[in-house]
């Protein structure tokens, strides 16, 4: 008898600790766009594959942005996403790149395919964006407190709200998503333990490493963001993306200039539009940022003094220790060998370090930063890999 429950316990661990990784056929998926991406080979014209892929479809969310009380920010508020189904089904918690917001950019279409495969979605904006900003963090002397907090008061909103329609709750990160992202993890497994699961996409190894990767890339591309017509870049684009899944060879002109799109024209303008946005919401006093450093240098002064002091907190294996402690805790992370983030820092030293599996940790060669979850088939990786009930 207690040689079979011994079995028994094994066999309910194994499938258990299965469901925690990306499934072969799913490796197998990714595996099989590496030599349709062939033509993919510069982490900028990645990173902006899969930028215009995500950003092109119309997309028809089901819910809506509410605003969810808060004394955590100045404003006494904070917008989020909420859509529900009226069954019981999984929640989706999806916690947004860079800048990041439900109502524009990515944030859209990951909704939709969420939606799509039976969810509820909850989605908070990134820390980042402009809504964030302008409801103005109350900070204190522990911003990743207040962070944590945040998503634990979000979270127990939306269990009140779904009642007997909750099902498992299922945390999805991307890129500065996953910062915040895996330190909620690690705090929910010390304490209310609701997560199901963490799925990080595109994570950032270290951040202050990050910001220096990114000003270096977004320099390296100013000079091509100023000499590149607008008519170039629009005939490179329709060219080579709009009708194709993956594009063929790119002149290495059309390269530099859809790669400035994206780490000039995107990202540096979106923290502009953030900086403007902490201006109005606090009259700061400063210059216009062009690049990471200036602007949290500028934007608060608690989250510059983590970077500046590289607290450790800031570096995804702090809390990949604690998550990784809880051994019935599935994780999974799908990054790029060519993400321009971490560019100095190695994966094969963190995933012995942390003692992750190769069906846990999913590098492929190519996309850049976040590009891969460009790929066509990332709705059905989503229906795939959260196919294990509600």
């Amino acid at each position: 008898m207690t040689k079979f429950l011994t079995v028994i316990f094994f066999a309910f661990t194994a499938v258990s600790t299965a469901h925690g990784q990306w499934k072969p056929s799913i490796i197998a998926t990714m595996k099989e766009q590496t030599p349709k991406a062939i033509h993919l080979d510069t982490p900028g014209l990645g990173t902006f594959w899969g930028g215009f892929r995500r950003y092109l479809p119309i997309t028809h969310n089901d819910g809506g942005l509410e605003s969810l009380p808060s004394k955590l920010f100045a404003r006494g508020k904070i917008d989020i996403y909420i859509s529900e189904k009226k069954t019981k089904a999984p929640l989706y918690v999806f916690m947004p790149g860079i800048f990041g917001q439900p109502s524009r950019g990515l944030s859209p279409e990951m909704i939709d395919h969420l939606e799509a495969i039976g969810g509820h979605v909850l989605v908070v904006p990134n820390l980042l964006s402009t809504p964030y900003v302008l409801a103005h963090p109350q900070y204190g002397e522990d911003p990743v407190a207040l962070e944590i907090q945040v998503m634990e008061d979000a979270l127990s909103y939306m269990t009140k709200r779904l009642g007997k329609r909750l099902g498992r709750i299922h945390l999805i990160a991307e890129s500065l998503g996953t910062a915040i992202g895996s330190a909620w993890a690690a705090h929910d497994r010390t304490h209310q333990r609701r997560l199901y699961d963490l799925t990080l996409f595109s994570p950032p190894l270290e951040l202050p490493v990050a910001m220096v990767n990114f000003d270096k890339i977004i320099d390296d591309h100013r000079p091509a963001a100023k000499r590149c017509s607008s008519p170039f870049k629009l005939w490179t684009m329709v060219q080579n993306f709009v009708f194709h899944d993956y594009p063929g060879p790119v002149s290495a002109k059309g390269k530099e200039c859809l790669a400035a799109i994206v780490l000039v024209d995107g990202f540096v303008n979106s923290a502009q539009r953030s900086w403007e946005a902490h201006v109005k919401a606090t009259q700061a006093k400063g210059q216009e940022p062009n690049g990471f450093e200036a602007f949290f240098r500028q934007y608060r002064t608690e989250l510059w003094t983590m970077i500046e002091n590289k607290d450790e907190r800031l570096n995804l294996g702090h809390w990949m220790s604690g998550i990784k402690a809880d051994k019935s805790f599935p994780i999974r992370i799908m990054t790029s060998a060519d993400d321009f983030l971490n560019v100095g820092l190695d994966w094969a030293v963190f995933k012995t370090t942390h003692g992750l599996t190769d069906e846990e940790l999913l590098i492929v060669p190519w996309g850049g930063h976040s590009g891969a979850i460009g790929v066509p088939e990332f709705r059905e990786i989503l229906r795939e890999t959260f196919s294990e009930g509600v």
